[in-house]
């Protein structure tokens, strides 16, 4: 897999490959960007879902980086899960 997300597993942070940015750029961790397929891992989706999800303006934020390519941001995708939430307390 040559993916920059290894297995990330449902509620936990995929593992990231950094690259080295110039000095003075800081990277937050939601600043991480992924793509359908591991969005879709790190939610618990298929990728199909998300994508229809996305279509029906029902699914995360999606940041559009060309013509042909959307990321999702990971603070994003952790946001989306909070709004599913139903019912329960906030412990």
């Amino acid at each position: 897999m040559s993916s920059a997300v290894n297995q990330a597993t449902e509620g936990q942070p995929p593992a990231v490959l950094l690259c080295h940015l110039p000095s003075g750029i800081g990277v937050e961790p939601g600043d991480v960007l992924l793509g359908d397929a591991d969005a879709a891992k790190f939610v618990g989706l298929g990728v199909r879902t998300l994508q229809r999800h996305r279509q029906t303006g029902t699914g995360p934020a999606v940041i559009r980086l060309g013509v042909r390519r959307l990321a999702y941001r990971l603070v994003d995708l952790r946001a989306w899960i909070d709004a599913q939430r139903i019912g329960g307390t906030d412990a």
